[in-house]
């Protein structure tokens, strides 16, 4: 799920009128129009209820709305924190998925990010288009072995563990949760009943909707550990997490070293 649709889902919420929008996000109204029609089809819900001069949110609309606001609240507060506390000489600029960038609470974002240097942080969710490797020092990416991006150089950063949970004991055989373009293992047969980019919006589903489904070890443990969640029988699903860099920058291996150190990632088998 890209950002970029949550910040046209609120300003469509905002302004209650397509073409308003589109004026405001400097787009053309059949582009917002395309947007919110992506968002949809990728939740798998109606947002908007559409009649004329009369744009409403619908149940699921209303649903959505605190976590967008909170997904790009995060999103701008660590990029303006990293901006404010990292005054650099030169400019370094990293790339790395929304939802592994949610996983970094401050205290790692600190550790990740070398007061000499001046760090932009770029997020999208989902699959990246386009990328140019010679406009970013660092492009994080989840999955197997990415394809070649030149002028950089790959390198394994370790694993991300994704643990089977539930919110009760007994497994909701009809809801279960998954991350989009993540191949994940099923814990049920049953068809998905909900799926997105954004792992906490996961959580908060499971919680509402007592289901299943894999969710990353560093968001969930504290719950599990506190009862709030129960681990599955099920084995985890460890996620390699890969990082292009340029050819001889240490930055990369410190990276390695602090994800792993701090529990963020585990180390390559």
């Amino acid at each position: 799920m890209d950002t970029e649709l949550l910040k046209t889902f609120l300003e469509v919420q905002k302004t209650r009128h397509f073409g308003k929008a589109a004026e405001n996000l400097y787009l053309t109204q059949s582009a917002v129009s395309f947007r919110v029609r992506q968002l949809e089809q990728s939740l798998g819900v109606t947002l908007f209820s559409r009649f004329r001069n009369n744009i409403q949110l619908t149940a699921a609309g209303e649903l959505l709305l605190p976590h967008a606001q909170a997904v790009l609240t995060a999103i701008s507060a660590a990029k303006q924190q990293l901006n404010q506390q990292y005054q650099l000489q030169s400019h370094r600029k990293v790339l790395m998925p929304a939802e592994f960038a949610v996983l970094l609470p401050p205290k790692q974002l600190s550790l990740l990010f070398a007061p000499q240097q001046c760090w932009q942080v770029h997020t999208q969710s989902g699959t990246y288009h386009n990328v140019n490797g010679s406009d970013f020092d660092l492009v994080i990416q989840l999955g197997e072995k990415p394809q070649q991006l030149a002028p950089l150089q790959a390198r394994c950063l370790g694993y991300l563990c994704w643990w089977p949970v539930s919110v009760n004991d007994a497994v909701n055989l009809q809801a279960e949760c998954s991350v989009q373009h993540l191949t994940l293992p099923r814990l049920t047969t049953a068809p998905l009943s909900f799926a997105s980019t954004d792992v906490r919006l996961l959580w908060q589903w499971l919680q509402q909707n007592k289901g299943c489904g894999y969710l990353p070890a560093p968001l969930v443990q504290a719950a599990v550990e506190q009862g709030k969640l129960h681990k599955l029988s099920a084995a985890p699903y460890l996620q390699p997490v890969w990082v292009y860099h340029q050819a001889n920058d240490v930055v990369a291996e410190h990276w390695q070293q602090t994800l792993q150190s701090c529990g963020v990632l585990q180390a390559p088998v």
